[in-house]
């Protein structure tokens, strides 16, 4: 895997994790884009959508840091064994799964449909950032359209 400067320096992991605690954006390299983080707050929100432009109804992803994060997300009983599997062969790494979301999932995380895309990703900072939150949104830098 390849090292990435920024989270080498403690400091400045510390920093970026200040930054998303008080609900700033910032930009980090993933294990799939160089893309915009933010807590998964309404607060954040409104700032990617004001950053982002018109996105539509779309959704952002949201990182996590392990499967059993899926409790927290997820309305589990819709969770079949083959999903099971899929996510315990591919997490961490970089799959993103649209699941039916919990019903006390706020409404700004999820779709229309109530789904929620989630992903579980295998680059070690990220990993290490997530455990301080309870998620992270996750979209590309780049402005939508």
């Amino acid at each position: 895997m390849k090292k990435n400067y920024l989270w080498e320096k403690v400091p400045d992991r510390l920093l970026l994790a200040q930054w998303l605690q008080k609900g700033e954006i910032v930009i980090s390299e993933t294990d799939t884009i160089c893309g915009l983080l933010a807590n998964i707050t309404e607060n954040s929100i409104e700032k990617l959508h004001r950053i982002k432009k018109d996105r539509g109804e779309k959704p952002y992803l949201i990182l996590i840091n392990s499967i059993r994060k899926l409790d927290d997300f997820v309305d589990t009983n819709t969770l079949t064994s083959q999903m099971l599997n899929v996510v315990k062969n591919c997490w961490p790494g970089p799959l993103t799964i649209i699941f039916k979301a919990k019903a006390t999932v706020p409404d700004f995380l999820t779709s229309k449909k109530r789904t929620i895309a989630l992903r579980c990703p295998k680059h070690e900072g990220i990993q290490e950032l997530t455990r301080n939150f309870d998620g992270l949104f996750s979209t590309s830098a780049n402005k939508s359209g």
